[in-house]
């Protein structure tokens, strides 16, 4: 985050959280007998910290719970869910509308874009305010029906912050098409 940030204030910020993190939650690594991490680049991002056991859990989707519909979306919406406090979420979603949505506006006139998720940044709060054709919701009880109703589920990710995408599992789960960077 600290590459990527313009802004000194936050730069300074993200460099503060760092020191914090080495200084007092790092060593508490080795007070644990074994770490579980979702992926290699998470538990190799915490050697440093720990030398003990360590094991990698991908996460899962419930195929129960995140089912395909039989029905054929209602509208022309594009969906992105996640935490909309993180960083690489705010980022991305940021990316999208400045540089694709536009392109998309062109050829799909009456395009929604939802953009799904607790804690929106005021950046993200401003899309809304200043285009209707951006819904932001803000938490969820339930995505399931904005996914349902959705063309395309968007993954475009700027960064790698080392996650597998749990979100594109569930996408894929209700059979929608996602559209993704490489990352």
């Amino acid at each position: 985050q600290y590459l990527h940030n313009s802004n000194i204030l936050r730069k300074l910020q993200i460099l503060s959280e760092y020191h914090m993190f080495r200084l007092f939650n790092a060593p508490q690594f080795n007070k644990f007998d074994a770490g579980i991490y979702v992926t290699d680049i998470h538990r190799k991002l915490s050697e440093p910290f720990t030398t003990k056991k360590s094991f990698i859990i991908p996460p899962g989707v419930d195929l129960e719970y995140f089912q395909p519909s039989d029905s054929k979306p209602n509208t022309n919406s594009i969906v992105f869910f996640g935490d909309m406090s993180y960083y690489f979420n705010v980022n991305s979603v940021l990316y999208f509308y400045e540089r694709i949505f536009p392109k998309i506006r062109i050829e799909v006139p009456d395009v929604q874009l939802f953009i799904i998720g607790r804690n929106p940044q005021p950046s993200i709060l401003k899309l809304s305010a200043k285009d209707k054709s951006v819904i932001v919701t803000g938490k969820v009880r339930d995505i399931r029906p904005y996914v349902k109703e959705a063309k395309v589920v968007i993954l475009p990710f700027l960064l790698n912050d080392g996650g597998l995408k749990t979100k594109a599992l569930e996408a894929m789960a209700m059979g929608k098409a996602i559209v993704s960077t490489k990352i």
